[in-house]
């Protein structure tokens, strides 16, 4: 089939739009009261097809006919989707007709996948709020062939810096077949992820939902600490969530004293750096150059995050074998 390539002089505006963490409820049952309200002996459904699938009850009546009435899915409804698939994917409620017929209809599945081959088209699709929750449905339910893992891979900080991309790459990780490059492709690219608002909740969903082993989250740590202890901990509050729960859950799976040496220069390493930024930090909150700091960055000072960094060295300290010197105690 042929692939189409969406231009991006037609991408709708991404200004002020909403973003839902959850999928809109897709309904085509006949009871449905919105469906209801269409009768199908008043309704030319190939002559309005476009205006039904930009309503809510008009998207529910066009879900109803593909859920019970195969002549005219197979005649009418389907052509008319194939034709409109752009429009549907980035409209309110035509999205929801494009999910169902994602789970309803392999062929749309492997048109979806050579559409998405090219980047273009794949960044399109993941950044809009409506176009990303087709995308969503069609990689967390399939497995996604090698081309397409080769192109999310080579885009996946573009896509999970944004908030709708962001939701692409979980739904991707909650894919039972998630190809292990994806997940490779997220610790190799810590450094550019960890100080977003969005993109650092994935490395926490990599460490919360046990999707990486004691190996992938030591090497986390080394590659978000050679970005900057300093910068990591003290000037971002996303950085310092993930690198507590990376130090968090390396003690909870480590299995023997095989690593303690390397946890230990790690640990060690950390707090000489934390008890340099402290000083840095106190002495300019006191008042010493405070050019240096803008006023978001005087106020995380002692704040919870650090805080709480500093009650995840305590406890790693007690989680160590009793074998280990290292780390003295924290004031």
């Amino acid at each position: 089939m042929k692939m189409t390539k969406f231009s991006l002089q037609h991408q709708p505006d991404l200004s002020d739009v909403k973003v839902y963490e959850r999928s809109p409820e897709i309904c085509f049952q006949g009871s449905d009261s919105f469906a209801a309200k269409i009768n199908p002996e008043l309704t030319n459904i190939e002559l309005e097809f476009v205006a039904l699938s930009k309503t809510h009850q008009g998207s529910i009546y066009i879900q109803n006919v593909l859920a019970n009435d195969p002549i005219q899915t197979n005649t009418i409804l389907l052509p008319k989707i194939m034709e409109n698939l752009y429009q549907l994917c980035f409209n309110e409620y035509g999205n929801h007709i494009i999910q169902y017929v994602i789970n309803q209809f392999p062929f749309i599945v492997d048109y979806f996948f050579n559409l998405l081959s090219d980047n273009q088209n794949l960044l399109l699709f993941a950044i809009h709020q409506h176009s990303s929750w087709p995308l969503r449905i069609l990689l967390k339910n399939n497995s996604i062939p090698p081309h397409l893992v080769v192109q999310i891979n080579q885009n996946i900080v573009q896509i999970a810096n944004s908030t709708t991309g962001n939701y692409v790459i979980q739904h991707i990780l909650a894919n039972p077949l998630c190809p292990d490059s994806i997940i490779d492709s997220l610790i190799t690219n810590a450094r550019e992820l960890v100080f977003g608002k969005h993109a650092s909740h994935l490395l926490e969903k990599l460490i919360y939902d046990d999707l990486i082993n004691f190996n992938q989250i030591l090497l986390l740590i080394k590659i978000l600490l050679f970005t900057g202890i300093e910068q990591i901990i003290f000037e971002n509050r996303y950085s310092c969530f993930v690198i507590e729960k990376c130090i968090l859950k390396l003690f909870d799976k480590k299995e023997n004293d095989r690593f303690d040496d390397e946890i230990n220069l790690i640990m060690s390493t950390i707090k000489c750096e934390i008890d340099r930024s402290l000083i840095k930090y106190k002495n300019l909150a006191e008042g010493h150059d405070l050019s240096l700091l803008d006023t978001i960055q005087i106020q995380q000072i002692g704040s919870n995050p650090i805080r709480s960094f500093l009650t995840t060295l305590q406890t790693s300290k007690r989680k160590l074998s009793a074998k280990i010197k290292w780390i003295n105690d924290i004031e």
